[in-house]
């Protein structure tokens, strides 16, 4: 019992000493690329710094957070409890358990740190520490003490086979709320490959993911859980891309959406009137809006309005009359005014012919 003792004494006093070595470390780090790029100039401006797209992460953030230290604290109250119940017991007091509680107790000092981090940017930045360990370091001592006194708890009470697939369970479930959106981004921009004739390419929808997120920054706009509007901008990149490069091809691609991703990151004031214009179409997925979806067998010139696009293309549009128009080498293959209402979808075959009604 006694070394059972010293072995949670020294788990908890070592992973309290790296954390906070790791979080102290992180106070000097650099400016992360691209985040939080236009704060000098919205400062002097007189202008706030945060805009809703930041808010949203830390309140996320916060969340997270809160719900690992209830987790954590329930956990350790149980056991506690449990301890009552059998004080006579040594199975209570053995190495797992006991491990287990240095962990919880671990988890709850992480929770204490994240608290400290948001306060100390806050109030005294820079604030693009929101982006790094001082956030990040917490968060995930957070998670992973917690994954592993659970881990060790369900080894103690279920035996190794059963308590592995529970601790593994576990960690699926809690994990992906975390990194769902991330990955989600990617995921979209590699479906978007597929649907537009292009070889998967890992590192350009990463690249991609990484313009969709600083162009929803720079729009103040939160980022929707469905693919719609990765492809929204996708499509308005790649007909751009086309524009200036005069190819269709991937590399054409890759190296706009680079130029793109680089002018964002660096050029927080004038940026080019493409970057201006894809900013300003992500204004419509915050307002009443319609989608529409342009679909054809063939790559197709399409425009709604002053928008253009290669087919297949969604676009976010507000409601109230507009022009759709699709063109094959030049001649107009479809042509038709719609009227469409807030949250409607439109899915439109332009080789088709109809209108929707």
């Amino acid at each position: 019992m006694k070394k059972a003792h010293f072995i949670s004494v020294a788990i908890l006093a070592a992973g309290v000493l790296i954390a906070t070595e790791c979080y102290r470390i992180s106070l000097t780090s650099p400016p992360p690329a691209g985040y939080l790029a236009y704060c000098d100039t919205a400062i002097a401006a007189g202008k706030p710094c945060l805009t809703e797209v930041e808010k949203n992460l830390i309140e996320s953030q916060d969340s997270l957070s809160k719900w690992l230290l209830g987790l954590a604290y329930t956990t350790l109250g149980g056991m506690l409890i449990l301890r009552v119940k059998n004080w006579r017991s040594t199975q209570v007091t053995s190495a797992l358990p006991m491990i287990a509680c240095a962990l919880l107790v671990l988890s709850l000092f992480g929770a204490f740190l994240f608290q400290i981090g948001i306060v100390f940017t806050l109030s005294n930045g820079p604030l693009y520490h929101l982006d790094t360990g001082v956030v990040w370091v917490p968060l995930l001592t957070q998670f992973w003490s917690l994954v592993g006194a659970l881990a060790l708890l369900a080894l103690w009470l279920y035996g190794p086979r059963r308590g592995i697939r529970i601790a593994l369970l576990f960690a699926a479930a809690a994990s992906s709320p975390h990194f769902a959106q991330a990955a989600g981004i990617e995921q979209c921009a590699q479906q978007w490959q597929e649907t537009h004739g292009f070889t998967a390419d890992a590192k350009l929808a990463a690249t991609q993911a990484q313009l969709v997120e600083l162009l929803a920054k720079r729009a103040e706009v939160a980022i929707p859980s469905s693919c719609d509007f990765t492809d929204s901008v996708l499509d308005r990149v790649r007909f751009a891309a086309r524009e200036v490069k005069h190819s269709r091809s991937a590399s054409a691609l890759a190296e706009y959406t680079d130029s793109l991703v680089e002018e964002l990151q660096t050029n927080a004031v004038s940026p080019e009137e493409i970057t201006n214009a894809l900013v300003r179409g992500l204004k419509f997925w915050e307002a009443p809006s319609a989608l529409v979806i342009l679909r054809a067998s063939r790559t197709k010139d399409a425009t709604i309005d002053t928008m253009s696009c290669m087919t297949p293309c969604t676009v976010r549009i507000g409601p109230g009359a507009h022009k759709i128009q699709a063109s094959d080498a030049g001649k107009i293959i479809y042509s038709c005014p719609v009227n469409v209402k807030a949250d409607a979808v439109l899915r439109i075959d332009v080789e088709a012919g109809r209108c929707p009604q």
